[in-house]
């Protein structure tokens, strides 16, 4: 009878710790800019914004590995603009897509150019 009563109490157990673990994970994205020799670039400004004005404009810098990452809450899908500046004038764009899921990292490459 204790067996039993052992056995109960770690099945509910197992069952509660896998219910509490099936939590999903913010959409997170991860977005690569490289120029045309595939070298990553830092320090361009990617603006994020969804579709027709639906959110605000999120803006983000590359950092020295040309690397932007960002969690956001909801699934949605954005249009990301990257902007390479020299003193104020752009000189590089290039443009891709975030298509946002729970419990994926959405990775984006985009290409600047002249």
């Amino acid at each position: 009878m204790k067996t039993v009563n052992f056995l109960i109490v770690c099945l509910v157990i197992a069952a509660i710790t896998a219910i509490s673990s099936c939590k999903e994970d913010p959409p997170y994205a991860k977005i690569s800019v490289i120029d045309e020799a595939k070298k990553p670039v830092s320090g361009v400004r990617l603006a994020i914004f969804a579709p027709e004005g639906q959110l605000d404009t999120i803006y983000l810098y590359t950092n020295s590995a040309g690397v932007a990452e960002m969690e956001f809450e909801n699934e949605n899908l954005f249009q990301v603009i990257a902007i390479l500046f020299d003193e104020g004038i752009p000189i590089k764009t290039g443009t891709g897509v975030l298509r946002l899921q729970k419990d994926v990292v959405c990775e984006e490459t985009i290409t600047i150019r002249p």
